[in-house]
C-alpha cells in the first residue's frame, strides 16, 4: 500500500532540524553541531518510518547539502533562542492525548517544546513549535489546538503558545484565554462532524477531486488528474 506522505528534502529538513535541536538542547549545547546532526541523521536513516528509506537513499552532494542545511538551523537556534536557566523544566515532543466518546475519538498533538510545568491554579506552561520555511496562518491554529489538548489533559491551560521560525530567528506568540480555547474546541467539533459525514459516502456523481497545498505530500499526486489539470491551467 502506498504511503500517503511523499517525503522530499524540504520535509526531511524539518524533521532532522527538529531532532537535531532537541538533541543539542538535551546535551546542553556542548557537543559539536556536526556530531549532533550526524546522530539525528543516523536515527532518521535507521528508523522504521517512511522517512528512513528517503534519508538512507541520499548520498553524495545531495546528502551533504541537506546535512549542511540542518546544521544551519541548529546553529541558528543556538544563537537566537533565548538562553534558559539550568533549572528550567523543558520537554521536547511532549505528546498530549485526549480520548472522547468512550475512546472512539482520539485527539493527539505533539508540540516541539513544553516549557514549565502545570501546577494547581498556576498557569506556568509555554508551548513552542519550531518551524523551518515560511509563516502560515494554520500555524496559529495548530498552537491553539495544542493549548486545548494541554488544558484537557492537565486541567490547567498554558499561559502562552509560540511559533519560532528558525529561518527568520523570529517569534509569533499568543497569550491564551478562554476565547482561544473555545475557538479551538469549535474547530475540533466542526472537524469531528465533517469526519462523521464522510463516513457515509456521497453519491459518486457528487464526488470531485480538488487540488490544494496538501497535494505536494501525496504519493498519488503524479498520477492525479486534478493535479495535472491545475498544473496545465497554471501554465509554465
Amino acid at each position: 500500500r502506498s504511503s500517503p506522505c511523499r517525503w522530499s528534502p524540504r520535509l526531511v529538513l524539518g524533521k532532522l532540524a527538529h531532532r537535531g535541536i532537541e538533541l543539542d538542547h538535551a546535551g546542553g549545547f556542548a557537543r559539536p553541531v556536526s556530531a549532533v546532526v550526524a546522530h539525528a541523521w543516523m536515527e532518521a536513516a535507521s528508523d522504521r518510518g517512511s522517512a528512513a528509506e528517503f534519508v538512507a537513499s541520499m548520498d553524495g552532494v545531495a546528502a551533504d547539502g541537506l546535512r549542511g542545511a540542518v546544521s544551519e538551523r541548529v546553529i541558528s537556534f543556538r544563537e537566537s533562542f533565548p538562553s534558559l536557566p539550568a533549572t528550567a523544566e523543558v520537554r521536547s515532543e511532549k505528546p498530549y492525548v485526549v480520548r472522547l466518546g468512550e475512546g472512539r475519538i482520539v485527539l493527539r498533538g505533539v508540540p516541539d517544546l513544553v516549557l514549565g510545568r502545570a501546577l494547581a491554579h498556576q498557569r506556568r506552561v509555554l508551548l513552542v513549535d519550531l518551524k523551518t520555511g515560511g509563516r502560515a496562518y494554520h500555524h496559529l491554529q495548530d498552537m491553539r489546538f495544542y493549548a486545548l489538548l494541554a488544558t484537557l489533559a492537565t486541567g490547567i491551560a498554558p499561559f502562552r503558545v509560540a511559533t519560532y521560525y528558525l529561518d527568520e530567528c523570529a517569534w509569533e506568540h499568543e497569550d491564551i484565554d478562554v476565547d482561544h480555547l473555545e475557538a479551538a474546541a469549535r474547530s475540533v467539533a466542526d472537524k469531528m462532524q465533517r469526519a462523521a459525514e464522510l463516513m457515509v459516502p456521497p453519491p459518486v456523481e457528487q464526488l470531485r477531486l480538488l487540488p490544494g497545498p496538501a497535494c505536494r505530500w501525496c504519493s498519488r499526486a503524479p498520477q492525479c488528474p486534478a493535479v495535472a489539470t491545475a498544473a496545465a491551467l497554471a501554465g509554465p
